[in-house]
Parts: structure tokens; sequence; C-alpha cells
């Protein structure tokens, strides 16, 4: 499924219609909350495509990969991707944010930061699986064999004379 990853459903379960239907009209009267309002769908597609700028880098995650998520309706990605939408719709709007929706949009950002970062991962099995740390022991002379510069001497050993 393409972006965005979210439905305008499930950014009405995740914030009050109401705000919505407030933040996505241009005039005096409340919007309507659907799919056929341009303004909530811009949102949230361009929520989608900013958590797709930060998910891609580094090869970490493909579109597929996403696009899984996105069809087993994982609510980290679609929590996201509501949150980035809201404060791209009170930005939008142009007013101050109030302190419980600033809070959500920086740890929408902080999310996407530490996903970039690797320090967070959506769930998806070979990522999990790559995420945790192996151990590998060599003996001392399979070192020897591998030929590392550590290894060697930096300076020749100087003949001594003797005079």
């Amino acid at each position: 499924m393409p972006v965005p990853y979210a439905t305008v459903n499930q950014f009405k379960e995740a914030v009050d219609e109401r705000l919505l239907a407030e933040l996505g009209i241009d005039a005096e009267a409340d919007g309507v909350v659907d799919g056929s309002n341009t303004i909530i769908v811009a949102a949230l597609t361009r929520a989608s495509h900013e958590i797709q700028s930060f998910a891609l880098r580094g090869g970490v995650y493909t579109e597929p990969d996403l696009d899984l998520l996105q069809s087993q309706t994982n609510w980290v990605l679609i929590g996201v991707t509501c949150d980035l939408a809201l404060g791209i719709l009170m930005a939008r709007r142009g007013g101050p944010f109030g302190e419980a929706i600033r809070d959500r949009i920086d740890k929408a950002n902080g999310m996407l930061s530490d996903l970039r970062d690797g320090m967070r991962l959506f769930p998806i099995g070979d990522n999990i699986a790559a995420s945790k740390p192996a151990l590998s022991i060599i003996t001392q002379v399979q070192r020897g064999n591998l030929g590392m510069v550590a290894d060697s001497e930096f300076f020749p050993r100087r003949k001594y004379t003797a005079s």
C-alpha cells in the first residue's frame, strides 16, 4: 500500500476529531474529517514521506517493509504518522502549540531521530535480529594469520652494534 501510513479514520482515533475538523478547513465553519478532506490527507502524506526519509536512510528499511507495517496496522508507525501530521496541520494554521501537542510532536521527531540512528526499530524480524550483537572469538594463531597492521611491528628492530 502506498503512503500515507495512516488513514483519516486512524487519525481520528489518535487525535480529537473536533480539533481535526477545525484544522482541516480554511473557513469559519468546521471541515469534514474524512478521506475527501485534501488538507488532512496532504498532512498525513507529508508526514509519511518524512518517515520514509528517516527510515530508508542507510537501507535499514525498504518501502515494502514500511508497507508491510502499514498492512499489519502497526500503531507505532500509525502513531508517529498521526503526531507528525498533527504538527504539520498546527504549523499550517500558524497558531501557538499547546504543551500536550508540542510533547507529541517532540516525541514523534525523537522517534524519527532514534530510528535514523538505529536506537529504535520497527518490528521487522530481520532488523530486530540484526540489532542483537554477536561475539566472535578467534585464537592467537588465527589472529596471526590475519596479517593485521595492529599485530605488526611499527618500527623495525635495530641492529645493536657495540662500539
